[in-house]
């Protein structure tokens, strides 16, 4: 008997054959004296395993054990590693400040003196605001981080 068929076998046994493979198994093991000895071999194993093997439960103490071996591991270092957190600040605060440049040097023109006029209507991309958004959010949340902690520290 092929390794599939017995598997199969073991399905039946435990009830986690379809309708199809049933009919089948039973088919077969009416016609064939070799599956009807194999199949009685399976269910005397089966017996055997469920009568004599039973599962064994942990002690008592073993969840606070394991608990207390948790506690005892520390984190020697932080999962995130502080430059590149200041990397990433760094990316987006030179990213607003090139942005902002851009716009004020291509935004309007600088004659004799001093001038200063900033029409954001000329700068419609809506890829351009979302981008200059996010990145001021990120600023904000970057502050509020710094300022958090310092008033931690005192």
């Amino acid at each position: 008997m092929k390794q599939e068929e017995t598997a199969l076998l073991w399905k039946y046994v435990d009830g986690q054959c379809n309708h199809s493979e049933q009919e089948w198994i039973l088919k077969m093991v009416a016609n064939d004296p070799v599956w009807k000895q194999e199949l009685e071999s399976v269910q005397a194993a089966n017996k055997f395993i469920a009568s004599n093997l039973s599962l064994q439960q942990p002690s008592a103490q073993f969840a606070q054990q394991v608990m207390t071996k948790i506690q005892r591991t520390s984190v020697k270092k932080p999962f995130i590693n502080k430059w590149v957190v200041k990397g990433i600040a760094a990316f987006f605060v030179i990213t607003i400040i090139s942005c902002s440049t851009y716009m004020i040097q291509h935004g309007s023109s600088f004659p004799n003196k001093f001038s200063y006029s900033f029409d954001i209507s000329k700068y419609t991309s809506i890829l351009i605001r979302t981008f200059l958004f996010a990145n001021i959010i990120a600023i904000l949340l970057l502050l509020d981080t710094l300022l958090r902690r310092r008033m931690k520290s005192y």
